[in-house]
């Protein structure tokens, strides 16, 4: 199964292919458009991200992927008419799922849209699998179930005090890899800095050397799941102690550590809360 999409939808096409995984077992991928509009003609399954339905790219790359019959296809729009769903028309075989409400505007770095394509796609698959854990009824309720000591003030706090003209060396568990690749995103989209991430077993290959090499220049920044602690603590009691770290340890089901993540992100990347806080 390939996840698409692009700009902040590539995070959401990222969480996507980890929930496919999680949940159904299966291989998943998150891929752009170009990977698709120039990729190979192998089949496969599609599932197309785009908030507004608009963008160019992931409409050229549904019609791309239509033109060639791969299936099945389908598209989550956080709006109930856009040109995905022209395309859907034009291709009957596909499936454009759409989710309209006023809690999902964005501003320029697409935060209400990535919280709730997220929920949207967990209890899409929670209901393919039944006795799933559910969702908890919020936001806060799933951060002090699922993270140690959750302070979402705390946390904005260290991070903006740790990222400050500093590069951030990410760590991260597989279940909280969606969260590296948004965190990257916005890094980089916002201005906000140098952010290079690894998970923990690939981060022992060669990458701690920047570390060796940056101590005064370099912070980290560590999210520990899928019961990892053991090897997160060694790994961080190898680094040079002089250089500021972060660590954010999740627990409880897999699946709800990844949604988890998506939201201790946001806070990580210093966005306030109100431009969210209709999701709550």
């Amino acid at each position: 199964m390939m996840m698409v999409g692009s700009g902040g939808s590539y995070s959401v096409a990222s969480f996507a292919a980890q929930m496919h995984e999680l949940m159904e077992g299966e291989t998943a991928k998150a891929v752009t458009p170009l990977e698709i509009i120039s990729g190979p003609t192998t089949n496969a399954g599609i599932a197309c991200f785009s908030a507004s339905g608009r963008n160019r790219d992931i409409g050229v790359a549904f019609k791309a992927a239509a033109q060639r019959e791969f299936s099945p296809l389908s598209a989550l729009v956080l709006r109930d008419e856009s040109p995905l769903h022209a395309l859907g028309r034009r291709f009957q075989y596909a499936d454009i799922v759409d989710f309209q409400s006023d809690s999902f505007k964005d501003g320029f770095l697409a935060v209400a849209s990535l919280v709730a394509s997220s929920v949207l796609i967990m209890r899409a698959y929670q209901a393919s699998g039944p006795g799933s854990e559910e969702l908890p009824s919020s936001l806060e309720e799933l951060m002090h179930q699922t993270v140690f000591g959750w302070s979402a003030e705390d946390i904005a706090s260290q991070a903006k005090e740790l990222c400050l003209n500093r590069t951030v060396s990410l760590l991260f568990t597989n279940s909280l890899r969606a969260t590296s690749v948004d965190l990257e995103s916005r890094f980089v989209e916002a201005g906000l800095g140098n952010l290079h991430a690894a998970d923990l077993r690939n981060f022992g290959h060669g990458r701690h050397f920047w570390m060796h090499k940056h101590k005064a220049s370099t912070g980290i920044v560590c999210l520990v799941g899928d019961g990892m602690e053991l090897l997160a603590t060694k790994t961080l009691e190898a680094l040079p102690q002089e250089i500021p770290r972060l660590r954010i340890d999740f627990r409880g089901p897999r699946h709800l550590q990844a949604i988890a993540g998506i939201v201790a992100g946001l806070h990580l990347s210093g966005l306030p809360p109100e431009k969210w806080s209709s999701l709550k």
